[in-house]
């Protein structure tokens, strides 16, 4: 080959590369961002010009290719080496950022010698610009540098893609929680979507990197042949089957007191913990649940009567009533149909015993022979149909075999706003293993309910109200709990009021009726007492895997298991404590299901004879009566023979 054809080689070698180059770089950002908001991080010192060309030399070819698309220039002036600790820029974001599905992505120019200024960069555009991928643009990358070690701590939804000006073709994933960071060079034409996969295949594998929990970590998650479950909290088993997926090591959390040697910058920290308030930028939500604290009545057991007002009791005061007036009319009607009046007072008297009489069912053979006319008759008949039949045969019969024979439940309290008008101990035992010892409906809710109630008086005095009747958790409250719960007799008690959350009710109400003989009452109605408990996480590569896995295991119904076996673990260790042999398995029937329940019939139950007791005295004085009106009479008789 001659030396014009080897030129012209060369030329057209050097003018194909260069045309497929450039076409090659146009068709990479159309088919990467074909929808997507674009944004681009300039941080320029302040004795600086911000120069886009020098900055990214490929950002002319980028808006080329991508003019439907949103774009946005950020500058951010610093001194050299010198940056804020807090987000300077507070009002930035996206509007539409709830209604728009594009991807977001962020174009950082990042220098693997400025590692403080690379972190930076990087936590910026995660926190505080809240990107989905930041594309890197690092002239010397090195694996090993501080800037790219450091991003498995600093990223937590955010991909990182670097690349180099000298090739922007050409882009690589690091695996940031190896040991020796490397990195993985994608395919030539990519899109986000095979960016994602990328990076998640790289970095499923966490090579056992340290995550931490606040229980032990030597607990069965599965059935414990040996005893009771070792669990101490509802959130080891799913923080342990996570932790076994990719590939973490966990460990318990002690306080730095205890000088625990652990790597910072191996450990993602404390995977998770719960905060009712004071959320932080650097907390991950994994979920928010929404608690209730409500109240259970604890009140004597059921009773039998044992007054005389018992035998009123069937009726209302308005049937009483209703039944007094109709005896007073129909005895004044039989008064005026008498042929003989002689004295109308003893007559209506005498009427309106015989018409009680009738009522009540107390009618001899005779009793009617004086009420033989039509009229009379009528009447009679009317109020025996009825009266006698209907109201005392039937109705008030039946009742008062129930009011005898059937106990009688304690009254408690309808709703929280009527326990402010109770004679009872409010007992406040609502402590939270992550807010202290004390009482947070007491030291919390109350106070922050109070103080933004100011447009509704009437709530606000109830809050105070209530507020001076609650008690918190001290060890005499506790003494009398429990001299009240395990109580077996008829003996009666004050009653007693707990207030605690929702999803603790359920397993104390089991545990308090089989330990004693009480009457334990939920209240279903509603409360103003309310919290919101947030599961969270430190951020870090590990959050949105973990996220993801977490409400795995919660729709798939693993978690709520794994909650019913602590809960099972807990009632029944909790029952071979307080009870003997015979209750125990009484509570083992609860704790798998429902144990069987003989009928019981009311119609046997025997009515003591404490029941009439006042009536004897009654008796005994209208006997009396009885007969000193008859010594009387005598006597007027006496002294009226010998007056003849």
């Amino acid at each position: 080959m001659s030396s014009f054809h080897r030129i012209l080689f060369i030329i057209h070698t050097l003018l194909s590369y260069l045309f497929f180059h450039c076409n090659f770089s146009s068709t990479l950002w159309q088919v990467m961002f074909p929808d997507a908001d674009l944004t681009f991080l300039f941080t320029p010192e302040f004795s600086q010009l911000l120069n886009v060309d020098s900055d990214y030399p490929y950002f002319s070819s980028i808006i080329k290719n991508t003019q439907y698309i949103p774009h946005k220039l950020v500058q951010l002036c610093h001194q050299e080496n010198t940056f804020p600790h807090t987000y300077p820029l507070k009002n930035f974001g996206h509007p539409n950022r709830s209604k728009s599905s594009r991807p977001r992505v962020i174009f950082l120019r990042l220098d693997s010698t400025e590692s403080l200024k690379c972190n930076y960069l990087i936590s910026l555009a995660e926190n505080q610009f809240r990107q989905e991928y930041i594309f890197g643009d690092i002239a010397q990358p090195q694996n090993n540098s501080p800037c790219i070690s450091n991003a498995a701590l600093i990223l937590s939804s955010a991909k990182l893609i670097l690349f180099s000006q000298k090739n922007s073709t050409f882009f690589t994933i690091p695996c940031s929680t190896c040991d020796v960071i490397i990195s993985s060079q994608l395919e030539t034409i990519i899109s986000l979507r095979a960016v994602r996969q990328a990076w998640d295949i790289l970095n499923l594998n966490m090579h056992k990197y340290l995550v931490m929990i606040k229980s032990s970590v030597n607990a069965t998650c599965g059935l414990n042949h040996n005893g009771f479950s070792n669990l101490n909290t509802t959130n080891f088993c799913p923080v342990a089957v996570i932790a076994e997926k990719y590939n973490l090591t966990l460990l318990q959390y002690h306080a730095p007191s205890n000088k625990v040697s652990v790597n910072p910058m191996k450990s993602f920290g404390i995977v998770l913990y719960t905060k009712i308030s004071n959320i932080t930028p650097t907390d991950y939500i994994y979920e928010v649940a929404f608690k209730s604290t409500n109240f259970i009545s604890v009140s004597n057991p059921p009773f039998h009567s044992g007054g005389v007002d018992t035998f009123v009791t069937p009726f209302d005061i308005e049937t009483w009533t209703f039944l007094l007036l109709t005896a007073i009319s129909a005895a004044g009607i039989l008064t005026a149909a008498s042929p003989h009046v002689s004295s109308t007072t003893f007559l209506v008297a005498d009427k309106f015993l015989a018409v009680t009489c009738i009522l009540l069912g107390q009618v001899g053979e005779s009793g009617g022979r004086s009420y033989r006319t039509v009229k009379a008759g009528l009447v009679l008949a009317t109020l025996w149909l009825l009266g006698n039949l209907v109201l005392m045969g039937n109705l008030y019969q039946g009742s008062i075999y129930s009011c005898l024979a059937v106990p009688i439940p304690s009254p408690v309290p309808s709703g929280v706003e009527d326990l402010v008008n109770w004679d009872a101990s409010i007992i406040a035992p609502d402590t939270r293993d992550h807010v202290g010892n004390e009482s947070y409906l007491l030291n919390q809710i109350i106070p922050e309910l109070i103080s933004t109630s100011g447009q509704n008086p009437r709530f606000r005095k109830f809050l105070k109200k209530f507020q001076s009747k609650i008690s918190p958790r001290t060890n005499e409250t506790v003494h009398k709990i429990n001299k009240m719960l395990h109580e077996t007799s008829s003996r009666r008690y004050p009653p007693i009021i707990l207030m605690m959350s929702e999803g603790l009710q359920k397993q104390m109400v089991r545990i308090m009726r089989i330990i004693g003989n009480r009457r334990i009452t939920r209240n279903i109605g509603d409360t103003p007492f309310r919290t919101l408990d947030f599961q969270l996480g430190d951020k870090s590569l590990l959050s949105s895997y973990f996220a993801k896995e977490w409400v795995r295991l919660r729709e798939a119904g693993l978690t709520q298991k794994w909650d019913s076996v602590l809960l099972i673990s807990f009632f029944l260790r909790t029952m071979k404590i307080q009870l003997g042999k015979e209750k125990y398995f009484e509570a083992v029937q609860y704790a798998f299901g429902s144990p069987r329940m003989f009928a019981q019939f009311y119609e046997a139950t025997q009515v003591s004879v404490e029941l009439i007791h006042p009536v004897f005295p009654i008796c005994g004085i209208m006997m009396g009566l009885g007969v000193v009106v008859v010594i009387m009479e005598k006597w007027k008789n006496v002294h009226l023979l010998n007056g003849q």
